[in-house]
């Protein structure tokens, strides 16, 4: 790993340089006002911190927020601390966290043999590709950079352990497994990814590979955060139902995924899988295929990182069988990275043109993932581009009405919600924000009915009862008690 300062000033440079003008981005809604903003009374106290290990990392008990997470709690505390409820100090920590993470794939891509320019050219396009702006740009992302930045940790902690048991980097290698399970629970998966490493690439057998000690190492942090889940959480802990996901659908989230990353021309927020196409995904299969004819190339290292990314994602294929969210690709993108390094590496090309064809990669990765970070520059141009990345999702089109009925765009916000509506006409408070909307026209027997609407469909919902109390005391002839609510979840 000697010579890499230069590199890694580099891939840092870089990184920081991308992302900088998001500081200035406000808070984009969605997960920012449950995870951070509507927090900041817990977040704000001195022990938060160290709290947050007694605590759901959602505060509802709904069995889909029903996740444990309180690395992630504690790093958005640190920002609080530092800076309060402005949206700079929480986003400043995700730039830091992915530079660091971009830094860590070039120190582990050279602990692998690759050359400096090949490791150095897949670091930077990793810091700069652009289905990985959302995981940086949007502050909930943070459980996927803390995921990120762990797993690569434990992994280089792990390099250093295959001569055999060493104290130090085992005791590194657990700290890093166990921080990266409680930042995500998607990193039960990693050690399958390392013992698929040993066995395919180092080509040991699964004994040799799994001895005693190392399933110590990966069985004692897994079971402290299993007593934690169950302590904070109870009985429930989070998983997915029994019927889980079919393999239909778990293939199509596994294609979508790929063709994200390998095909990055339109980024996809937060999208329904019928709204995000195939053919990329086809397209980077069928590049990936064609890369094994390449003479210099090791079959082994492509298989491991291909089989190792489709294992990193599989405890996300029963939500992204639902809804896509390209934040969830962080840890994929960092095994395919190594799969584009074996790649470069075995081109049949001179050394000024591989340069040549790495620096062209990273500008255009850089220029695609500047045009995708002007989307999260402020709530109603985000919420736009939820919307049109996905429109026939009713949660976007309910979020964009909200977005635009902020904004004082009363007509946008009602087209948006009747979209809603006819995506699933069961989507909660989009009656509830219609009514306000009707109230605010005066049309109170509309609202009235849409209030109903919503009470049928959703009897708990606290806001849309209480606006109905308002429109029935102004249709009584009282003044309503106070202002209408408009809520989002």
């Amino acid at each position: 790993m000697k010579g890499l300062a230069a590199p890694l000033l580099a891939v840092l440079a870089l990184s920081v340089a991308l992302y900088a003008r998001t500081l200035a981005f406000p808070f984009v809604e969605l997960d920012d006002r449950e995870l951070v903003v509507d927090d900041q009374a817990f977040l704000a106290r001195p022990s938060a911190a160290g709290e947050a290990f007694g605590r759901a990392y959602f505060r509802e008990g709904a069995r889909d927020h029903a996740y444990y997470r309180p690395v992630v709690t504690a790093s958005f505390a640190l920002d609080a601390a530092g800076s309060g409820n402005a949206a700079s100090g929480y986003r400043a920590t995700n730039v830091l966290l992915h530079a660091t993470s971009a830094c860590l794939l070039l120190l582990l891509l050279s602990a692998e043999g690759y050359g400096r320019g090949v490791a150095l050219a897949v670091a930077l396009m990793f810091a700069a590709h652009p289905a990985l702006t959302a995981t940086v740009a949007w502050i909930p992302g943070r459980d996927d950079l803390l995921l990120g930045l762990f797993s690569l940790a434990a992994w280089l902690a792990l390099l250093r352990l295959e001569p055999g048991f060493r104290p130090l980097p085992a005791l590194a290698h657990a700290v890093c497994f166990f921080l990266a399970l409680a930042s995500k629970e998607t990193a039960i998966a990693l050690p399958l990814v390392f013992a698929l490493q040993r066995v395919v690439v180092r080509g040991q057998p699964l004994r040799a590979a799994v001895p005693l000690w190392l399933a110590t190492l990966w069985g004692a942090p897994l079971g402290v955060i299993l007593l934690l889940r169950w302590f904070v959480l109870g009985s429930d802990l989070g998983l997915p139902e029994p019927a889980g996901v079919s393999v239909l659908a778990g293939f199509r989230a596994l294609l979508t995924g790929l063709g994200s990353l390998g095909v990055p021309f339109e980024p996809r927020l937060l999208a329904v899988p019928a709204d995000v196409p195939l053919w990329p995904g086809a397209l980077a299969l069928g590049l990936l295929l064609g890369a094994i004819a390449l003479p210099q190339l090791s079959r082994r290292r492509l298989l491991f990182a291909v089989g190792g990314s489709v294992i990193a994602a599989l405890p996300s294929l029963p939500a992204s069988s639902v809804l896509v969210l390209e934040s969830r690709l962080y840890l994929p993108a960092l095994l395919l990275a190594l799969a584009v390094a074996e790649i470069a590496r075995a081109l049949p090309l001179a050394e000024g043109r591989r340069l040549a064809l790495g620096a062209a990669c990273v500008v255009l990765t850089l220029a695609l993932a500047w045009r995708t970070l002007g989307n999260f520059s402020d709530r109603t141009t985000f919420a736009r581009a939820v919307a049109r990345g996905s429109p026939h999702s009713s949660l976007a089109q309910r979020n964009l009405g909200l977005a635009e009925q902020l904004a004082g765009n009363p007509a946008a916000a009602r087209r948006a919600y009747e979209r809603a509506l006819v995506a699933d006409p069961d989507e909660p408070l989009v009656h509830n924000n219609l009514a306000v909307l009707l109230m605010a026209e005066g049309d109170l027997l509309a609202a009235d009915r849409e209030l109903r609407a919503e009470l049928e469909l959703h009897p708990e919902a606290q806001e849309a009862r209480e606006n109905l109390v308002r429109v029935r005391q102004a249709l009584g002839g009282a003044s309503p008690p106070a202002p209408p609510r408009t809520e989002a979840p």
